[in-house]
């Protein structure tokens, strides 16, 4: 999160660059990910270091957000949270929900075209980049 290039972009072009990194870097530790979870609800310094990771994490970003809105690059009917949660869900929900449901039918020929939705290549991750920043963009007719 501190090192990316786009560090004196206007601050959308930041925010794109962060939640394409974090999808990414979803993709690529989504086990892993899985266990250290698992590992963080039951070992209170693992959960400490979580908790307070992700506090941080979510103050730099919102912040962004809150920056963005201000430039006008960001439309202001939704606040920060809500923002940062639209993306998330765009972004990384549909990596979970493929997964999951595979997960739990993986032997039920009807998911067999499941397995070919493509949502962890980097085209599939562009295209639901530029889809979230565009709904987000200020609706300039109101």
């Amino acid at each position: 999160m501190q090192d990316y290039p786009e560090k004196d972009a206007k601050a959308a072009i930041q925010l794109q660059q962060i939640f394409y990194r974090m999808t990414k870097y979803f993709i690529e530790n989504f086990k892993l990910r899985q266990t250290f979870l698992t590992e963080a609800l039951y070992h209170s310094k693992a959960a400490s270091y979580f908790t307070n990771y992700r506090v941080q994490h979510f103050i730099f970003v919102r912040t962004l957000i809150e920056q963005a809105q201000r430039e006008g690059d960001i439309c202001s009917d939704m606040n920060s949270y809500e923002i940062y949660t639209t993306l998330q869900s765009i972004l990384i929900q549909p990596i979970i929900i493929k997964n999951n449901i595979l997960q739990q039918h993986k032997n039920e020929p009807l998911m067999d075209k499941l397995k070919l939705i493509d949502v962890s290549s980097e085209s599939s991750l562009q295209k639901r980049l530029r889809v979230a920043f565009k709904g987000l963009r200020p609706d300039k007719r109101l």
